[in-house]
């Protein structure tokens, strides 16, 4: 209860600071179009609460019959974020952990100061879901990062996410 009022709270303050909390319907169904699959790696790079990395998880364990070996690839190897925000990323953190996926690899840092420019594959992903921040403007230091400089945020978190997404990848953003 306490968790679902601050989720509920922080989508009402979030508005005001240029962050949107997705609805779980929505959730829902780009995880389902998208439909990662066991085996794949999936990043949300604007993770907020991790509704997409959650949502993923609960899809994929109930997809088939986990081995051993599968799972413990679930819970250590499939699921990445990035939360820049300290509060999102304590909740991220927490909703990971009440829904059973006990080991995240969620960074606490902004996504935007990552230079795009050189990214090897063994950094990209199979499936990218995320919703990034809007109507942002970005510094020098985080626009030189990027081979389209911009103070736009999405323009750079698109690019972001481009860069990311494996050949042949799947990708869903609001």
């Amino acid at each position: 209860m306490v968790y679902e009022d601050l989720l509920l709270r922080m989508g009402r303050e979030g508005g005001i600071a240029g962050e949107f909390y997705t609805p779980r319907p929505i959730v829902r169904f780009m995880v389902k179009v998208v439909n990662p699959k066991v085996g794949e790696r999936v990043l949300d790079p604007f993770c907020g609460s991790s509704g997409f990395l959650v949502e993923s998880f609960k899809r994929m364990k109930v997809s088939k019959e986990l081995t051993v070996d599968e799972f413990e690839k679930l819970q250590h190897e499939t699921f990445y974020g990035q939360e820049k925000k300290s509060l999102p990323y304590l909740i991220a953190m927490m909703n990971c952990i009440l829904h059973e996926l006990l080991t995240p690899n969620i960074l606490h840092k902004n996504t935007l100061e990552e230079n795009i420019r050189n990214i090897p594959d063994t950094q990209r992903f199979n499936v990218i879901l995320t919703n990034p921040p809007f109507g942002g403007k970005e510094g020098s230091h985080i626009q030189q990062n990027f081979p389209i400089q911009s103070q736009a945020t999405e323009l750079l978190a698109l690019q972001h996410v481009m860069k990311k997404l494996k050949m042949g990848g799947r990708c869903g953003i609001v």
